[in-house]
């Protein structure tokens, strides 16, 4: 029996040895195959071949080598990524505190989120909700600071708020609990002046009312505000922290007026104001100008005064001068507008045998006072200027007679 075993033995063990020889074999057939076939399609000699199977051989190491690599890497990315938790979210914790505060006070709520492990503070993106009744007023996104911290607006109408505070799970890997708070603003109060008003008889007067700005430096935008004077009463918008109202008074006296801005659902009724309206008296006003007269051709210095009837001068404004189409516009100063005309020489001539007559030239103009102050009321005035004829011969200015070569020539000025 154990002869038997012994024989059946060493003949698995040839039988394994022939199989293990012609696999040898096979091996080696195939990479000189390979390696002929290599040179044949190249047409490469020895030593590149040799060069390109390496080169080969190069490749299918590394090739290998880093699958491997990448294979260990893989795992160990996975392994190392769950053991120490850089591919998982942090945990936060959002804080935030209730606030009573007066509508438009500025003052803001701060809110932190830190991490729940370190207590460290976290950059990220919030979402806050002012939810009232039920309904949402107001949405905004907040973004915290390297410390974590955020400042949340209160910018909202008088009224009580639940402000829900949600991290944004959309903008990084961290994750919150949502915080809800209460913020409740109250009405606050303003400031009413009432600005001394000056107008003039028969024009309007503009009452005015200033408030005063919030305690975020912001003007009052809304309400209302009632003036009253001369037992009547006004009610006014308020704009960019005023209200304005122009009102006709009929006698020249100082009249005293009220303002009180009413208030609204944001801000309280303030005390009355009390105010100044000044009504002044109008001035006629008249121009004086004399007539011009002078030789053709002078220049003349002359002045046009404005005075008003009482004959005070007028301190303001402007003449307008016109003439043969033509315009010219001055200002007054101390009542006087100072000109210099130029006499014009476009005489008319008519001949009548030796008698010669010629006709005085005239210019006429006006003066119109154009006020620039309610003080003062418009006038206006007519003025000429008149050129004598001069005779070029002997300069005479008046009728006369000439004789040139024995002949008597009358020259007729008229």
């Amino acid at each position: 029996m154990k002869t038997k075993l012994k024989i059946s033995g060493i003949f698995v063990v040839f039988i394994a040895m022939l199989l293990l020889m012609g696999a040898v074999s096979a091996s080696d057939e195939s990479i000189s195959n390979h390696t002929i076939s290599e040179v044949e399609t190249t047409e490469l000699n020895a030593d590149e071949s040799v060069l390109s199977l390496e080169s080969a051989d190069d490749n299918i190491i590394k090739e290998k080598e880093s699958t491997q690599d990448s294979t260990i890497t893989q795992t160990n990315d996975n392994t190392l990524g769950n053991s120490t938790g850089e591919n998982t979210t942090t945990e936060g914790v959002i804080t935030a505190s209730d606030l009573k505060t007066e509508y438009h006070s500025g003052k803001t709520i701060k809110v932190t989120v830190t991490d729940k492990t370190t207590g460290k503070g976290i950059a990220t993106t919030l979402k806050v909700q002012y939810v009232q009744n039920g309904k949402i007023a107001k949405e905004a996104s907040y973004k915290t600071d390297s410390n974590g911290v955020a400042q949340i607006t209160t910018a909202l109408p008088v009224g009580k708020y639940v402000f829900k505070i949600s991290h944004d799970d959309t903008k990084d890997n961290v994750t919150a609990a949502t915080v809800s708070k209460v913020l409740s603003i109250v009405k606050t109060t303003t400031k009413v002046t009432a600005k001394k008003a000056t107008g003039y008889k028969g024009y309007k007067i503009t009452l005015k009312a200033v408030l005063s700005k919030t305690k975020d430096g912001k003007k009052v935008n809304e309400g209302k505000v009632k003036f009253k004077i001369n037992g009547k009463t006004y009610t006014v918008k308020v704009k960019n922290g005023v209200a304005t109202k122009k009102i006709k008074l009929t006698k020249v006296k100082t009249y005293k007026y009220t303002a009180q801005f009413l208030g609204n659902e944001n801000i309280k009724k303030c005390k009355v104001a009390s105010g100044k309206a000044v009504v002044k008296n109008t001035y006629a006003t008249k121009i004086v100008v004399n007539n011009i007269r002078g030789q053709s051709g002078d220049k003349v210095k002359y002045q046009i005064q404005v005075l008003t009837k009482s004959g005070k001068k007028v301190t303001s404004g402007q003449v307008k001068i016109t003439w043969n189409g033509k315009s010219l516009v001055c200002n007054v100063t101390n009542g006087v507008v100072k000109l210099i005309g130029t006499l014009g020489g476009n005489f008319k001539k008519e001949v009548k045998g030796t008698q010669y007559y010629y006709k005085q030239f005239t210019t006429k103009f006006k003066a119109k006072y154009i006020p620039t102050s309610l003080k003062y009321k418009g006038s206006s005035a007519k003025y000429k200027m008149v050129s004598t004829y001069k005779c070029s011969v002997c300069g005479k200015t008046d009728s006369h007679t000439h004789i040139v070569n024995g002949t008597s020539t009358k020259i007729v000025v008229s």
